[in-house]
């Protein structure tokens, strides 16, 4: 009987097949390799960065660039009292509108006389309520400008609420609409004089703030 030189000839297999899955593992990630290199690049950024007073940008720095335009702080009771103003100014605009839009039917033949003299009523109403409403605004102390203009803006207001009641007293009258008619160029002059002395108040805040 012959004797088998290797009692244990299967403790061969393991290692053959270890040796195998190395291989094959080298081999599958020799594939890869390129995408995951690929997917691994850096990526290139541009950070922005704030200039000095120089006029160059200081390397690593994190600030942001600032806006170009420097917003403006007014005092709380400045602010309030402007944005008051500005819707005042708002209502008026829609006010003179509807004066202009009733006046403009009647005189085509749009509306009859008891409609115009209805919406005509109404706006001088509406002009009444104008007029009070910016004279019991108080402008803020301490601004000679703004109040100046302040007083320009009661001023116009008071001429609005006017011209409004002589536009009704136009319609009214027995002329053939001379009256109305230059009761409705008061009324448009008023109106543009407190747009102006809003764009004087607005002009002298921003003086007071800079």
């Amino acid at each position: 009987m012959v004797r088998n030189p290797d009692p244990k000839p299967g403790r061969w297999i393991l290692p053959l097949v270890v040796l195998g899955m190395v291989f094959f593992t080298w081999a599958f990630v020799q594939r890869l390799e390129p995408e995951v290199i690929a997917d691994d690049a850096p990526i290139s950024t541009t950070t922005t960065v704030a200039e000095s007073e120089g006029g160059e940008g200081e390397t690593g720095s994190a600030e942001e660039t600032p806006d170009e335009t420097t917003a403006t702080t007014l005092p709380a009771d400045l602010a309030a009292f402007l944005t008051d103003i500005v819707a005042d100014q708002e209502a008026l605009a829609v006010l003179a509108t509807e004066m202009d839009t009733a006046n403009a039917a009647w005189d085509n033949d749009e509306a009859g006389y008891g409609e115009t003299e209805t919406s005509l009523l109404e706006l001088r109403d509406e002009a009444a309520v104008f007029r009070d409403t910016v004279v019991l605004r108080q402008a803020p102390a301490g601004y000679t400008d703004i109040a100046s203009a302040f007083e320009d803006a009661v001023n116009a207001a008071e001429g609005v609420a006017g011209s409004a009641e002589d536009v009704l007293a136009g319609l009214r009258a027995p002329d053939t609409g001379q009256a109305r008619r230059s009761a409705l160029l008061e009324f448009r002059s008023a109106a543009e004089a407190f747009n102006q002395a809003v764009a004087a108040m607005e002009l002298a805040a921003e003086g007071a703030a800079g």
